[in-house]
Order: C-alpha cells, then sequence, then structure tokens
C-alpha cells in the first residue's frame, strides 16, 4: 500500500537532466534520476511516505553529489542515515559482505542488501537496464 511506479511524472526533471552537462550517462542517473537523454529512470517509491509528490529524487537525492552519504537527507521519510556509495565505500574488505556488481544491481533492483536484509523503506527499487547499471557503476567508481 502506498507504493507507486513512478515513470515520467515530472516534465521538468527531464528538461532538467537535459539541460545539465554531465560528463556520462552514469553522472546523469547518479544526479538526476534521468539518462543523458532526458529519459526518467522508473522506480518504485512510497511516495505517500514522502508526502510530496512531486520530490524529485535520484541517487544523491540521499547520498549526496560525493555518493558520501548523508543523515537525514529527506526528513518526510523519518530519521534514517543513506549511507556512502562510492564505489570503494560498497566494495570495502571492513564490510561483512562486499558489494559485486551484481548485488549492487540487485539491491538498487529489489532492495536487498548482500548481507540478506531489506533496505530502508525510503531506498526507492530502480528499473535501471542492465546498460543503465553498468553506467551508474562506472560513475561510482570515480567516486
Amino acid at each position: 500500500p502506498g507504493y507507486k511506479s513512478v515513470m515520467s511524472l515530472f516534465a521538468g526533471l527531464v528538461f532538467a537532466a537535459c539541460s545539465q552537462n554531465y560528463g556520462s550517462n552514469g553522472e546523469a542517473i547518479y544526479m538526476s534520476g534521468a539518462t543523458l537523454d532526458g529519459e526518467e529512470i522508473e522506480k518504485i517509491v512510497d511516495l505517500e511516505a514522502l508526502g510530496n509528490s512531486s520530490e524529485t529524487l535520484s541517487c544523491a537525492s540521499c547520498h549526496g553529489n560525493n555518493a558520501r552519504g548523508a543523515k537525514n537527507p529527506i526528513p518526510a521519510f523519518g530519521p534514517f542515515v543513506a549511507p556512502p556509495i562510492a564505489w570503494s565505500d560498497l566494495t570495502s574488505p571492513e564490510n561483512t559482505v562486499p558489494y559485486t556488481e551484481i548485488s549492487f544491481a540487485y539491491a538498487l533492483r529489489e532492495g536487498i542488501a548482500p548481507e540478506g536484509y531489506r533496505l530502508h523503506h525510503p531506498m526507492p527499487r530502480w528499473l535501471l537496464s542492465d546498460t543503465e547499471m553498468n553506467d551508474l557503476v562506472t560513475f561510482l567508481k570515480t567516486k
């Protein structure tokens, strides 16, 4: 209940994604939630918990422009910490189960961490194609 598929709800987001000077498709996806072509990435998110259906969500919305994470980045979702997602953080041997490209894709698409627990509810389920996922991982490896 309360979960909805979000396709192209905001024409402004598409325009904004096209008008930015992103260096790669992965950067565009991370920063805007849309491809370099301006196509919004479909996602499943709890819009009722968000409280503002016009809220633009992207990876950077919670994890920050530098992928280093943030505390309580979207207050409407309640208190939570968005962890760092720079590739070096995700794959660190200090993690109980370091991410791989496969487990990262699964986490984004299904909301399940490599350890098997469900990611916190604000985390959207991003419906990225394999190419888009590869582009995003390539970008995160630069962080």
